[in-house]
């Protein structure tokens, strides 16, 4: 066979070695960018051990890689796993102290777990190096709401607000928290400017109307609700905007109506033990005392927490000669009284 012919052969038999490699020796080769770039494949579907493979990989060969650690921290963080999430985005703020994304996504991790003061840490550590971070502001906005820390939470969505003046939701929220402290022409003032960006922002209206309620503007609060169960019979808060407009018409003496949307509101949700409280309180009111006594048991049933619906309960006991019973429901009564006060006891 001529020389020639052999070294074609020779090349062409170590070509096709080289094809027949195996994945891991293939693997071997990448570098840790292209491990990197596989394991971002990998987690944008949403194939997160895969990912935390590559990125492990990518992290071996180059120890200094902060954005691997900060992925395979974010893949953690997507499977539940925070502990290790932490440690990942721990190593890569240590790479990299000034990148306030890391202290976000840490933060993040740390609310997972609970841990709302270290929670706050990072947030605000995100915030000093970056003060316009919008999605920061509302993460910490969120955990001081969430620990009635309502003028804390107010200025960042204020913040928000100064930073992205077309912000419905901002608006909103802040309006939510005006509403929790019982400033009600803040809330209203709020609830108008997220409805003037977004005129079908269904919450906000409804939360205007418990505001109008809170201000003592009975007529514009059942004007709300009747707006808001005309326009949105299908809603899945609309048995609440019957609640609501009935406990209106009570407050203004109009029992019947009041009756009458509480009916509406089971009928959508015949679990609604609010309004088994609001019928039962109705009725012992105006001296219907069965269907009073009907509504309450039904209220109870369901886990009521109301002490009004205890105590009446015990009352109309106690007329009926049933002191065992009169007591129970009395005692209870107290109980939810004292905890409806923030003075529950042992």
């Amino acid at each position: 066979m001529k020389p020639l012919i052999i070294l074609l052969i020779t090349l062409v038999l170590l070509s096709g070695s080289r094809v027949c490699r195996s994945e891991s020796e293939v693997e071997e080769e990448l570098t840790a960018r292209e491990h990197f770039n596989k394991g971002i494949v990998y987690f944008n579907k949403h194939e997160y051990d895969h990912s935390i493979l590559q990125f492990t990989k990518a992290i071996q060969m180059n120890p200094q890689f902060c954005d691997a650690f900060k992925q395979r921290g974010n893949a953690f963080l997507k499977i539940g796993d925070y502990e290790r999430a932490i440690w990942d985005y721990d190593r890569a703020i240590e790479l990299n102290p000034k990148y306030p994304n890391l202290y976000l996504n840490r933060g993040s991790a740390y609310l997972r777990l609970d841990n709302t003061e270290k929670a706050i840490a990072d947030y605000t550590k995100a915030l000093e190096l970056d003060s316009a971070f919008t999605m920061v502001h509302e993460g910490r906005a969120n955990i001081y709401r969430d620990l009635h820390e309502y003028d804390k939470a107010i200025a960042d969505y204020t913040k928000i607000i100064e930073l992205e003046p077309t912000n419905a939701k901002a608006f909103y929220k802040r309006g939510y928290m005006y509403l929790e402290k019982k400033e009600y022409a803040k809330a209203i003032n709020s609830f108008n400017s997220a409805l003037s960006l977004n005129p079908k922002y269904y919450n906000a209206r409804f939360d205007r109307a418990l505001a109008f309620s809170g201000k003592g503007d009975l007529d514009r609060a059942i004007s709300e609700y009747d707006k808001l169960i005309k326009e949105y019979p299908d809603n899945s808060n609309t048995y609440l905007a019957y609640n609501n407009r009935g406990y209106e018409y009570f407050i203004k003496g109009d029992n019947e109506s009041a009756i009458k949307d509480y009916y509406a509101s089971l009928v959508l949700n015949p679990y609604n033990v609010d309004a088994y409280d609001n019928i039962g309180i109705s009725y012992y009111l105006t001296g219907r005392y069965e269907f009073a006594k009907e509504s309450f048991e039904m209220a109870v049933e369901l886990g009521s927490v109301c002490y009004e619906c205890y105590y009446y309960l015990g009352e109309m006991y106690e007329k009926e000669g049933e002191a065992e019973k009169a007591a129970m429901y009395k005692e209870k009564a107290l109980k939810y009284k004292r905890a409806e006060d923030g003075n529950e006891q042992d």
